[in-house]
Parts: C-alpha cells; sequence; structure tokens
C-alpha cells in the first residue's frame, strides 16, 4: 500500500462520492448491485503489480496445460462433467 496516496485518498472521501461511485455502477451494469462493495482502492506500486501479474501468468500457464487438465477431469465425478467443454476456459481469474 502507498501510504500517501491512501492519505489522500482517506481526506478526500465523502458519502456523496460513495453514492455517486453506487450510482455508477448501477448505470453500467443495468441493475442495481446487490452486495457491499469495497468504497476503497487499494494503492499498488507497480513493481508490485508487476510481479503479481507475473505470478498470475505462472499460475495460468501452470493450469491450462493438458497435463493437469487432464489431472483435474479424472477427479471431477462424472456427473459432474460438462458435455461438449471446451477444451480452454473462457476466462480467467488470478486473486490475490
Amino acid at each position: 500500500m502507498i501510504p500517501a496516496l491512501r492519505q489522500q485518498f482517506n481526506a478526500n472521501f465523502t458519502p456523496e462520492k460513495y453514492q455517486t461511485f453506487l450510482k455508477l455502477m448501477e448505470d453500467r451494469c443495468g441493475a442495481p448491485v446487490n452486495f457491499q462493495l469495497s468504497e476503497t482502492p487499494c494503492f499498488f506500486s507497480k513493481p508490485l503489480l508487476d510481479q503479481m501479474s507475473q505470478y498470475g501468468e505462472e499460475l495460468i500457464r501452470q493450469l491450462g496445460g493438458l497435463e493437469y487438465r487432464k489431472a483435474s477431469f479424472e477427479a471431477i465425478p462424472p456427473d459432474f462433467n460438462v458435455p461438449r467443454e471446451a477444451p480452454h476456459p473462457m476466462f480467467i481469474q488470478v486473486d490475490f
């Protein structure tokens, strides 16, 4: 976390700005967002973001290989297999 950016954000935060944020999200989603939204961003340094991106790419490469896919397919009970499943996922998300 970058302390100066955190302090600046906190100093400029208002409930009105948060309500504007919620309205923007509702407009972009086309429906009310029915769960708590984080009202505070995280301020990370560029080197840390680059490192996280690198780790994410490494995870995707490990989990996207044929060997892992075969092992995971064999670990899932047949009742949960998806018919005509695509050979690659449509999207992948890596959370830190």
